[in-house]
């Protein structure tokens, strides 16, 4: 891929065919957030779920290249962007802090 092509490529898919498949990512990630803090006790915030999965995708990535892997990076970040600046990250908003 291009240099611009692979965040385009991701943009499209959280914002089309990932949002039609699964849902607004935002509540995904609320949700997720709360299963693993009922199986681990952590208290886990939206965002920390999506640095997972950059984690994971970055792990795999070294292991060996796949395109896939960076365009997923790419949009579990830009999910992080927005549920920082919308303030949808309940570590904003969460009375338990």
């Amino acid at each position: 891929m291009k240099p611009g092509e692979t965040a385009l490529l991701a943009s499209t898919l959280v914002n089309d065919s990932r949002m039609k498949e699964y849902g607004d990512p935002t509540n995904t990630f609320i949700y997720a957030a709360r299963v693993l803090e009922a199986l681990t006790g952590v208290l886990l915030t939206p965002s920390t779920m999506c640095y997972a999965m950059v984690a994971v995708k970055l792990a795999r990535e070294m292991h060996k290249h796949k395109s896939d892997n960076l365009v997923d990076a790419c949009g579990y970040l830009s999910i992080i962007n927005s549920l920082l600046e919308n303030q949808d990250d309940s570590e904003l908003n969460d009375p338990r802090r």
